[in-house]
Order: structure tokens, then C-alpha cells, then sequence
């Protein structure tokens, strides 16, 4: 399992060993588990996005939770869309 609660370990993946992470878990069977209130506070950037796509092109499962009492609606909305466009 590895929980991804900060900026800089949202940003680590970016780094050269995101390939190799990736690649042992294509043939793994893994769940990726969203909460949008972990930007809440924060501006979602387009290398934020890339990096949250990267890891959930090959999961099994992905869960996205929208955290009602944490972020206005509306936009978690607008970052789940962003993540599936």
C-alpha cells in the first residue's frame, strides 16, 4: 500500500521511478482510492492531473470519494472531470 497525503509525495511520482512503479503494478491487480478534499484547499495543476491519470490507467479499481463536508461540490466535481477526461 502506499498513501499518497502530501504535495511532495504526489510530486515523488513524477520522478524516473514512477516508470518502474507503474510497470510492477500492470501485472498486479491494484485499487486506487481518491479523495478529492486532498486538494481542497490547493490549485489542481495539469501536472497534478498527468500524475493522478498515470496511476489510475491501470488499476482494477478506482474509487473517488467527493468528501461533502470538506470541498464545495461543485468543485470537486470539476477535478473528478478533469481526472477522467
Amino acid at each position: 500500500m502506499i498513501q499518497i497525503r502530501t504535495d511532495y509525495a504526489l510530486q515523488q511520482l513524477q520522478s524516473s521511478n514512477l516508470h518502474d512503479w507503474q510497470a510492477g503494478f500492470r501485472h498486479q491487480a491494484h485499487i486506487v482510492d481518491i479523495d478529492v478534499d486532498f486538494r481542497a484547499d490547493k490549485e489542481v495543476t495539469p501536472q497534478d492531473i498527468q500524475i493522478i491519470r498515470n496511476l489510475i490507467v491501470h488499476a482494477k479499481l478506482v474509487t473517488i470519494a467527493t468528501s461533502p463536508y470538506f470541498i464545495n461540490q461543485k468543485r470537486a466535481i470539476d477535478i473528478v472531470k478533469q481526472l477522467l477526461q
